[in-house]
């Protein structure tokens, strides 16, 4: 019996209790929280100036993450959307460019729908300009006793050239160059040969640069690509929440208490709303009045309107029993949605 109980205890350090290790890391993030994680690059790495640099992260918000703004040293340097945009959890990828040679700051905010930022995440980059290979001199052994002749080192010929200039993203470009009279070629740091091209398909605005090594002087050319980052899609409808009336009931006549209600809502979108509603009706029994739509006013996302008896009499003449209503909503975009229906008791008067 006591060997039993060793086993027993033995398989709950090795089976169970790594489970419930796992178990408990693997619980969803607060949804109160809206977090930005940089994967890449590392704090305090080092890249060459102009060279790509690609930032790697993934982002957090309950609602779901719209737009990712990156900065660099506190400058907007791309704002789109993430990998996966509506998604509460996203990766995000961009590549960036940076020339200023020293220490570089770069900064991601995450934003929902209704422009909401999450914490902003930082890291810091090193970047050190470009070093040409050194040109290597050799010095020529005079063997004749008449004075030796000097001869100017002819002149460094540079063309340096794209077959495109302007970008949509997703899009390609050749670079082209030529030169003459030098010792090394150097595309981005990379050697190339003096004469060739080379097919670039930048997913941000970035700027390549030619360096030449030649006995007359070193020498560098760059050469920007502009890319267009067109805006996220809004395909998502308005979001309709927190629906009330008040009062709780109305009267059929104004002598016993009120005999009409307001209806408040919260209603939000990522595009600018182009109208809300209040749709309602009159329902007696097995009767049921016509619906009347009415426009509903609002700001910041709060909307309401008031329902006297002047509306009611238009959904049924000798309006009594209960009021049934529900809203929509469409934005911009031609997006729509609609709520579930609610009621309001109407009390008859007998004064």
């Amino acid at each position: 019996m006591k060997s039993q109980l060793v086993r027993l205890n033995r398989l709950i350090t090795v089976v169970i209790i790594p489970f419930l290790i796992i178990f408990t890391a693997c619980q969803p993030i607060s949804q109160e929280t809206r977090k930005v994680w940089i994967d890449a690059p590392l704090q305090n790495s080092s890249y060459l100036a102009g060279s790509t640099i690609h930032v790697i992260a993934h982002t957090y918000i309950e609602g779901g993450v719209a737009e990712v703004l990156c900065s660099i040293d506190g400058i907007p340097y791309v704002r789109g959307a993430p990998d996966s945009p509506g998604n509460a959890f996203s990766a995000y990828n961009q590549d960036l460019v940076i020339n200023g040679s020293g220490s570089h700051s770069i900064e991601l905010v995450a934003y929902d729908a209704q422009g909401n930022p999450s914490n902003p995440v930082s890291v810091q980059i090193n970047i050190t300009a470009a070093t040409p290979a050194p040109t290597t001199t050799i010095t020529p052994t005079i063997t004749s006793t008449s004075e030796p002749t000097n001869t100017p080192n002819p002149m460094v010929e540079i063309t340096f050239w794209s077959d495109r200039s302007q970008l949509n993203q997703g899009e390609c470009a050749t670079l082209y160059w030529d030169v003459e009279n030098a010792n090394a070629v150097y595309l981005d740091g990379n050697v190339v040969a003096v004469s060739g091209s080379n097919n670039v398909c930048p997913s941000t605005t970035t700027t390549y640069t030619l360096t030449i090594s030649a006995p007359s002087g070193n020498d560098q050319i760059p050469l920007t690509l502009h890319v267009s980052i067109p805006a996220p899609s809004d395909q998502e409808p308005p979001v309709i929440s927190k629906i009330s009336h008040s009062p709780e009931k109305i009267w059929s006549f104004s002598s016993c208490g009120a005999d009409s209600f307001t209806v408040n809502a919260k209603v939000s979108d990522a595009s600018d709303l182009s109208k809300v509603q209040v749709h309602f009706r009159v329902v007696n029994g097995s009767e049921y009045g016509s619906w009347v739509t009415l426009s509903m006013n609002g700001s910041n996302g709060n909307y309401q309107t008031s329902i006297d008896p002047n509306d009611l009499m238009q959904s049924m003449s000798n309006y009594k029993g209960i009021v049934q209503y529900y809203i929509s909503a469409e934005d911009a975009k031609g997006n729509s949605a609609q709520s579930g229906q609610q009621s309001i008791e109407i009390n008859e008067c007998l004064i």
